[in-house]
């Protein structure tokens, strides 16, 4: 809860500069894997950084271990433009296969959460 509420701080002193993006997220939390109903190999398509099939049932019993438990992880950054505002996190390690581990924090109405992989994309890009 203590996480929250400082994500919550941190919103507060950043949401000025972005007007249109007002709907704060209620629930915060990190995709750690996507499944999206795909099989291993399906998955490990998406993520050729995974290296394969087996590495993603692998990825998938690390964080079957890993349900319920607490991790630590750092903001490195928040970024926003005028449809989505993210944290980008680092200390997730191996336990990520996304490119861009983030928090959701607020979107403009009608934007998917999904957006926050785009904006990201874009801020590594620059």
């Amino acid at each position: 809860e203590a996480s929250c509420e400082a994500v919550r701080a941190l919103w507060q002193s950043y949401r000025d500069h972005m007007p249109t993006v007002s709907n704060f997220t209620k629930g915060f939390h990190v995709t750690l894997l996507y499944l999206g109903g795909g099989s291993n190999e399906e998955i490990a398509g998406r993520h050729p950084n995974l290296g394969g099939s087996d590495a993603v049932a692998t990825l998938k019993d690390e964080l079957a271990n890993c349900e319920g438990k607490e991790l630590q992880v750092e903001v490195q950054s928040i970024v926003w433009d005028p449809r989505i505002c993210a944290l980008e996190l680092s200390s997730l390690g191996q336990l990520c296969a996304n490119r861009h581990p983030h928090v959701t924090v607020a979107t403009r109405s009608g934007v998917p959460p999904r957006v926050s992989n785009e904006l990201l994309a874009r801020w590594e890009a620059t």
